[in-house]
Formats: C-alpha cells, structure tokens, sequence
C-alpha cells in the first residue's frame, strides 16, 4: 500500500509539473496599444492631398462595405469615423470595432478601437434559459483577469481559457489585417 501511495504522489506531482510548464500567457497589452485601441497604422503618400485622400477612402470604404452610410458615424473635412461589425468566436459570434480616420495632406492615421460585444439573444437549453446580452456589454478586456489570460495552450473541450486567448488573438489580428487593407 505504501509504494502504491508514494507511486500515486509522484504521478500526481509530475503532471502537475509537466501541466504547470505548458502554460502560456496572453497580457492586456498585446491587446491594446492605449486604452481601447487595437491598432494604429499611418499610411503616407507621396503627393495627396487631404481632400483626395477622403474621395479614394470613401471609394474604398464603398467596396467594402455594402452599407457605409449607415456605419459612418460621423465626417468632417478631415476626419470619418465608422462602426462595423467583424467576427469573432467570443461571447458572440460578432463584435463592433470603431475606425477613425484622420487626413492630412500626404497622410492618412487610421485607429481601431474595441467596442464590445454584438446583442445575443435569449435563448434555452433544454430547461435552462439564457438570458439576451446586451450590446457593447463585453470588451476584450472582460476577459482579462490582472491584465493577463494564463492558459494551457493546447486545444481542448474544457481549456475555456485557451479559447478566449485564441479568439481575442484572431480577432486583434483581422482588425490589424483589414485595417492594412485601405492602404492598398
């Protein structure tokens, strides 16, 4: 009984061991520049001029999405905010990013910002009722416990953490991707 026990004690304390080496970390600031900025990208040009410059983002924003004057927020002669909808496998299957864009001659500055979950609606499963989520109820941040998400990272059914780093991960990272497409 005795080896059974001290061969039991050492399995448990070596998969401790082998469990505690494979974390990984993923910190608030990987995440977010400044605030709830995601990305910052300045694109220059070599003899634009502001007024130009607003005519061929708005020419792009006009291909990419179907609906632009409904997610413009607001414009000015040298400023256009939107709000779009991305994907993401969080909370919700979408979330909202806020663009602004700022023109200067020869230069356009383009930030990203975090602006929370899309609703969800209720829903039940099996006799337990889910209540809706609100929109804009969760940022990226939510998920951030001391500015860090410690996980496991391999795939796995129950490594809930593993899938929040993983799904903030690719949600920073089409953000940064997209916003690297209007200079294109």
């Amino acid at each position: 009984m005795k080896k059974f026990t001290s061969v039991m004690v050492t399995l448990i304390c070596f998969s401790f061991v082998s469990f505690a080496g494979n974390k990984d970390t993923l910190k608030l600031s990987d995440v977010y520049l400044n605030g709830s900025m995601i990305t910052e990208q300045t694109f220059t040009y070599d003899s634009l001029s502001k007024k130009e410059l607003v005519e061929k983002f708005e020419n792009w924003a006009g291909q990419h999405f179907r609906n632009y004057d409904h997610i413009r927020t607001s414009k000015t002669e040298s400023q256009i905010t939107l709000n779009y909808i991305t994907s993401s496998c969080l909370i919700s299957n979408d979330w909202y990013v806020s663009l602004t864009i700022n023109f200067y001659d020869n230069k356009m500055v383009v930030k990203a910002y975090d602006d929370g979950n899309t609703y969800v609606p209720s829903k039940r499963i099996g006799n337990t009722y889910i209540p809706p989520i609100e929109s804009r109820s969760y940022h990226l941040d939510t998920y951030f416990k001391d500015g860090l998400i410690i996980y496991n990272p391999e795939e796995g059914f129950f490594n809930a953490k593993e899938k929040k780093a993983r799904c903030i991960k690719l949600l920073v990272n089409s953000v940064k991707t997209f916003v690297n497409t209007i200079n294109n």
